[in-house]
């Protein structure tokens, strides 16, 4: 009984061209670009092939080199010269992995204000070797890459709308910056405030409010105090023309790649608007 990889050579032998060989040669096919992990600093995402070998016998694939280019700039090259085999009479697929962080990419590519995805070519070939000798396939693919940029959240002004020897009711107005070109939706905002060094304040906000894409928009936090709980050393900062404030938060932000979680913090000296 002959060895199934001898059966090769003998059908292509009884070829008179290469035309006619074509139905026995492996074909490769980009199938898709499958997202693992995405957040704001980057992204792990799989290219993957579907190779087909239309023979009853396994075919060894012996190269594969590729070329990955964003926005026309050249990104990522590589290869991988160890081999690996395809089935026979059957379709195999192959990811392969890359991860990305998002700002070298767009410090590189020079991403445009209002676009929520990026351009991508994927170039390259792969190496069969076969019983008539190497055979090399070439594939060109593009396609949209996603680009979540992180919006910008500023503490914008803090304004005293009044103020008693028990209490304080004050509107802290936080300056949001959405880079997208679709709008961008918060949700279930945390927050907390110090203010001269002292805890304060903490509340939830369930829907906080939409950002148009390419644009910024002012949202107001409403923040009551009493001094019973947060001392006088509150009362008496709030009778000053500015005040140091800290505010931390946490906030699911919708995006047109899903939910993502969006931490953010910041310290700054604000004036009193009264």
């Amino acid at each position: 009984m002959k060895h199934p990889i001898l059966l090769l050579p003998i059908l292509f032998s009884s070829l008179p061209g290469c035309e006619q060989a074509d139905p026995f040669l492996p074909t490769v096919t980009f199938d898709r670009m499958e997202v693992q992990t995405l957040d704001w600093e980057g992204v792990a995402a799989d290219f993957v092939f579907d190779i087909h070998n239309p023979n009853p016998v396994a075919v060894q694939a012996a190269r594969f080199d590729y070329a990955l280019a964003f926005e026309g700039v050249g990104f990522l090259d590589g290869d991988a010269p160890e081999g690996w085999l395809l089935d026979a009479s059957g379709t195999s697929e192959l990811a392969l992995p890359a991860h990305f962080g998002f700002q070298t990419l767009y410090d590189m590519v020079q991403a445009v204000r209002g676009k929520d995805d990026i351009d991508f070519h994927l170039d390259g070939s792969f190496g069969f070797d076969t019983p008539l000798g190497p055979l090399d396939l070439s594939f060109a693919e593009a396609g949209d890459f996603p680009a979540p940029r992180r919006p910008t959240l500023e503490l914008d002004r803090l304004v005293l709308n009044s103020l008693t020897f028990t209490g304080a009711d004050l509107t802290l107005d936080l300056l949001v910056d959405n880079d997208h070109g679709a709008n961008l939706h918060f949700l279930d905002l945390q927050w907390d405030l110090d203010l001269e060094g002292l805890s304060v304040a903490s509340a939830s906000v369930s829907d906080l409010g939409q950002v148009n894409g390419a644009s910024q928009k002012s949202f107001s936090v409403p923040i009551s105090l009493d001094f019973l709980e947060t001392g006088v050393a509150v009362y008496q900062a709030l009778t000053k023309r500015s005040i140091d404030a800290a505010f931390s938060a946490s906030v699911q932000v919708d995006t047109p790649f899903g939910m993502l979680p969006l931490d953010w913090s910041q310290s700054r000296s604000l004036n009193l608007v009264r």
